[in-house]
């Protein structure tokens, strides 16, 4: 290296030179060669090639864009965008799903139809790996910033293309992405699809399919939606199956006759993969052997038999939304659900061998043999205004309560020659619960379940006005409630419905009571719920105005709906019968389930290792009837399930049966209404729920056992919703709930209750859950569930 002192020798010389130069500059040499052309600068238009999720990404995609006839080089164009407008560049992989209408309106799957894969892919290179070898793909070009042409650049016609198809027949095309990621470099999880395009080749319009008998949103109802699309491209939120293909139009692109050479097309496996028999003989699950006469076989059971479908699966209109599936008759969809049907003899068919779809229609086309007639859709809803009941006086003179009932019989006064016809419809174990309503809301039962003066069609029918009168005395009350009793004017009664009512349908398909003839604890033949709304009476006033509400009853405090409850079990009623509730909305499911409750038959959890029908008992247990605490461990799969079948646990705390995403509230909660109040508690002012360490029968509530005296307190309601999803021998997660002002039931090795873990009284501190956790803060629900 050269030292300073020679650097300034050098600095020297050259400033002498450089001095002596006083002549002239001379003429101007002559211009060089040119010099190599520069890198391409970068493009002017903005653009991006991450989408934050699946739902930032659209395509502008038309059919004139679209080339896929018979004949026909194949081209589809489009454009990629997020949901900004700003084009989506550096695409690599996509894939194209095509699929046609045959002459009978059923889907044709080109691609399945020509070699075995379902879509075509296309990359920039036209070809691909796959499982070591180099497969021809589609072409994709990106013309332009955000423009991309799909081509088949290979000899023959591509896969995607249908040889010989109708140009005049409906077509559809669906296009998915593949590895797309977000800013921060993350692969985006679910799957990125373009909303299906509809159209008619020949006109190059868009269509819409011959026969559409179930849609993507009637799906939703029961496994929700993905967040983020917009109203007429909702996407299904949960299906396993190849990790979620999003919408009836992809799962139909497949799942069609085109697949008839399948081996999953045998029926001897158990199922056929066509779609329509496919989704039929998938929901009848474990319900198949009481529903239909014999349980699934094969891998029908192996893959689904341990689905609970949760409305009624004799009623077509559960799933289909519109009225096509009325004039549809599909002997494959038919024997999905008959099991016992063999249409190949006749057996269990009356003997008839029908020659085809065509001649089922000569009986099954209307009345009692008709789609809706043999499947008695509506009769929930026509047998539910059958008998009503309307409490019209509810009065207390110091010794006695008195409640009377009027009946109606299809919307007239009940007679005393209608009066059989009406009993004979009711279970045995029918009864009206009556309580009280506190300042705060909440409920208070006052009379044991079944107790005999309120079963109201048991007391003395008084014609002159269609009336049963109830009558109770303090010593019928629960032992917690008699020194309240004579204190009954003074306070808000309750009354609310537990009543069945079975019904059927006539041979010309109206609904009309049919006889009970079961009237233990277990299923009826077909049971509605008596309608009647749940009356709160103010002692205080002669005609009951000003009641005090309980929170169940009060919309503005209720940050679940029964709407929502009701779009996928289609009534309350349904998954309460049971054991013979016939009970409808959240007044009279509330009159059982609420925080002062202890009586259940659910206070273990069990769990199922892969392949047991046995169940695993945990250690703990803890006994609550209340209505938040058992739904959110029923969804979550804390429960004593006895077999592995509808909601469970696995052994490893998987989550089975549910069929939504665990993280999805607004399922069941109004993404309208808060959580929590300005206290840091729940909105609906709730603190406390009741709970013991041994099983309580319900008619003994509020009473203890003669033989057993179980440790009886309050648990904090919040922390016990949080922790029916998230475990519960989580002990840092316990004592955050602990340390925010919760009461959380703690067990010893042996599973016993610790009762120092409970509160002995109701009047505990509200939970500051909402300071951290309300919508809108750091740590909010919003943020790790779906409001």
């Amino acid at each position: 290296m050269m030292n300073n002192f020679k650097r300034c020798l050098v600095a020297g010389a050259v400033a002498f030179v450089l001095a002596g130069c006083s002549g002239s500059d001379g003429k101007d040499g002559t211009n060089g060669t040119d010099g190599e052309n520069g890198q391409d600068g970068t493009s002017p238009v903005p653009y991006t090639t991450t989408i934050e999720q699946a739902y930032d990404f659209k395509l502008d995609l038309t059919p004139a864009d679209i080339s896929m006839s018979d004949g026909k080089p194949l081209s589809v164009t489009f454009k990629a965008t997020n949901n900004f407008g700003v084009p989506l560049s550096g695409i690599h992989k996509a894939t194209l799903i095509a699929s046609s209408e045959d002459e009978n309106g059923e889907w044709i799957n080109h691609v399945w139809t020509n070699e075995p894969g379902g879509y075509l892919y296309c990359t920039p290179e036209g070809t691909m790996e796959d499982d070591g070898e180099t497969v021809n793909t589609c072409t994709l070009t990106e013309t332009e910033v955000g423009t991309y042409e799909a081509t088949w650049d290979h000899e023959g016609q591509a896969p995607v293309i249908l040889k010989g198809a109708d140009v005049n027949a409906v077509n559809r095309l669906i296009v998915r992405l593949y590895k797309m990621k977000n800013a921060e470099g993350e692969y985006i999880s679910d799957k990125v699809f373009a909303a299906p395009i509809t159209f008619i080749p020949s006109t190059g319009e868009l269509a819409t399919p011959t026969k559409t008998t179930i849609s993507t949103e009637s799906c939703i109802a029961c496994h929700g939606s993905i967040e983020g699309f917009e109203d007429g491209d909702k996407r299904i939120a949960k299906l396993e199956a190849h990790h979620n293909y999003q919408t009836v139009e992809a799962c139909v692109s497949c799942h069609n006759p085109s697949l008839e050479n399948h081996p999953l097309f045998d029926t001897d496996v158990g199922w056929n993969i066509n779609f329509d028999e496919m989704i039929h003989r998938l929901h009848a699950g474990h319900q198949a052997e009481a529903k239909f006469g014999m349980p699934l076989q094969g891998m029908a059971h192996d893959f689904f038999g341990d689905i609970g479908f949760p409305n009624e699966l004799n009623d077509c209109s559960s799933c289909h939304d519109n009225n096509a599936w009325k004039e549809i008759v599909n002997e494959g969809a038919c024997v999905s659900c008959h099991l016992t049907v063999n249409l190949t003899t006749g057996e269990n068919h009356a003997g008839i061998v029908p020659n085809g779809d065509e001649a089922c229609l000569g009986c099954h086309t209307s009345g009692s043999l008709g789609a809706e007639g043999a499947h008695s859709v509506g009769l929930r809803a026509e047998g539910t205004d059958l008998v009503s009941l309307d409490v019209t006086s509810v009065k207390f003179d110091g010794v006695e309560l008195a409640v009377k009932v009027v009946v109606n019989l299809n919307g007239e006064p009940l007679m005393t020659e209608t009066l059989a016809e009406v009993l004979k419809s009711i279970p045995e174990e029918h009864h009206m619960p009556i309580g009280v309503v506190t300042g705060k809301g909440i409920i208070h039962r006052i009379i044991p379940e079944y107790h005999h003066n309120v079963r109201v069609f048991d007391q003395e029918f008084d014609a002159t006005d269609s009336s049963f009168t109830m009558t109770i005395t303090e010593d019928m009350v629960m032992e917690d409630f008699k020194a309240e009793f004579a204190n009954l004017g003074n306070k808000t009664v309750w009354v609310s419905s537990d009543i069945a009512v079975c019904v059927a349908k006539d041979t010309v398909g109206n609904a009309v009571l049919a006889e009970c003839k079961d009237a233990g604890h277990s299923g009826l033949d077909y049971a509605v719920a008596a309608k009647m709304t749940p009356k709160y009476w103010n002692m205080a006033t002669d005609n009951g105005d000003n009641p005090i509400l309980p929170r169940f009853a009060d919309e503005s405090r209720m940050n679940v709906s029964e709407a929502k409850c009701n779009a996928c079990h289609g009534s309350l009623t349904i998954p309460k019968l049971a054991h013979v509730h016939g009970v409808d909305d959240f007044g009279s499911c509330s009159a059982c389930h609420n925080e002062t409750n202890t009586g259940t038959y659910h206070g273990r959890v069990t769990k199922f290792a892969p392949g047991e029908d046995t169940p695993e008992t945990t250690k703990y247990e803890v006994y609550s009837r209340d209505l938040s605490t058992v739904t959110h461990r029923y969804h979550s799969g804390h429960w004593d399930s006895q077999d592995p079948s509808g909601v469970y646990l696995t052994s490893e705390d998987e989550l089975k049966g549910y069929s939504a995403s665990k993280t999805d509230c607004s399922v069941c909660h109004k993404e309208e209404s808060p959580l929590f109040g300005t206290d840091g508690g729940l909105f609906s002012g709730k603190i406390a729920t009741q709970v013991t360490d041994t099983w309580i029968a319900p008619h003994l509530v509020g009473q203890k056992l003669e033989d057993d005296v179980p440790a009886v307190g309050y648990i904090s309601p919040v922390a016990e919703a949080c922790r029916s999803c998230h475990a519960h021998s989580d002990k840092a997660a316990i004592a955050h709930f602990k340390t925010n002002g919760a009461y959380v039931a703690e067990f010893d090795s042996e599973g016993n209750l610790l009762p120092e873990s409970i509160s002995g009284t109701k009047e505990m501190s509200v939970e500051s859950c909402g300071v951290c956790h309300a919508k809108g803060k750091s740590f909010g629900v919003d943020k790790f569930h779906k409001f």
